[in-house]
């Protein structure tokens, strides 16, 4: 399935992929946005085999953000994330409730056509 674009705005607290579906592919996902309200995402998964703008605006509630490992593939990508401060992107890692760490972040190994990260940043996440 390809989509041109993917907006949540105003209440959204979830986003799970259909297990049958065998290709997702979107232009642009848009979370939030300048003027509106936010949604209630925690913690989320974009679970995009291709995906080519990711913009994710005041998003509050938004602690942790994951990239599946098909993002390494991701070209032109572009990454916007603004007002969102309890985003933690300290690592590119994150440790499961059992105690062991998973990868949660892929940056894409092609190329990045610009990122402009607002916010808590640091270093071992870049």
């Amino acid at each position: 399935m390809a989509l041109t674009n993917m907006t949540f705005s105003r209440g959204t607290a979830g986003l799970i992929r259909n297990p049958q579906l065998a290709n997702l592919t979107v232009e642009t996902v848009t979370l939030g946005s300048y003027f509106e309200g936010a949604n209630n995402f925690t913690d989320l998964l974009l679970p995009f085999d291709s995906m080519s703008s990711l913009t994710i605006l005041n998003e509050q509630t938004l602690t942790q953000l994951e990239l599946p490992p098909q993002a390494v593939n991701y070209t032109n990508f572009s990454v916007t994330l603004y007002g969102c401060t309890n985003l933690n992107l300290s690592s590119q890692f994150a440790t499961n409730p059992d105690g062991t760490t998973r990868q949660t972040w892929y940056w894409p190994q092609k190329d990045i056509k610009s990122l402009s990260l607002i916010g808590n940043i640091s270093t071992p996440f870049l």
